[in-house]
């Protein structure tokens, strides 16, 4: 029973820790910001988690048209996935109060971590499916720049930041 314990334990905490740097990045990147930003508020490029449209327009190539269906992609999950934030973020909360409760019952806090991973799970597929859905308006040449563009900025794709020079 003890070792039981401690198993759980022991996995509530790496997830713990692995949720809370993905919760804190939000899904493959930066948090999810409200605000301005050099593409404006919000959810992958665009927005402060990602390039701002007029690169990414510049960089693939991307026609008047494209550019209007890309932002639409990107505006459409900035709404649909807020609800998605918040539930993470209430599944960390509730998984920080049952591990810094008193009398921490393991059961609960591993519990509070499945809650924080299916969470993390959602975001990742909203994601997806906005990455998805960004590439299907894409020319084939320009949807091969845009895996190339996502390769280069490793397992967080175009959402994560880069200095200068780094998106070529």
């Amino acid at each position: 029973m003890k070792k039981q314990t401690l198993t759980v334990a022991t996995l509530a905490i790496a997830t713990f820790g692995w949720i809370s740097v993905a919760a804190a990045q939000g899904p493959g990147g930066p948090p999810m910001r409200h605000g301005g930003g050099p593409g404006g508020p919000g959810f992958g490029p665009g927005g402060p988690g990602g390039p701002p449209i007029d690169m990414i327009a510049e960089r693939l190539g991307l026609s008047d048209e494209q550019k209007a269906q890309w932002k639409a992609i990107h505006e459409t999950a900035r709404t649909t996935g807020e609800p998605l934030m918040k539930a993470a973020g209430a599944a960390k909360e509730a998984f920080d109060k049952a591990l810094e409760a008193d009398n921490a019952d393991p059961a609960t806090i591993g519990q509070a971590a499945i809650a924080m991973k299916n969470a993390r799970t959602q975001l990742e597929a909203h994601h997806k499916a906005t990455m998805d859905a960004a590439r299907a308006i894409l020319t084939p040449e320009q949807a091969a720049k845009f895996d190339e563009m996502q390769k280069k900025m490793g397992p967080q794709g175009m959402r994560k930041r880069r200095g200068p020079g780094e998106l070529k």
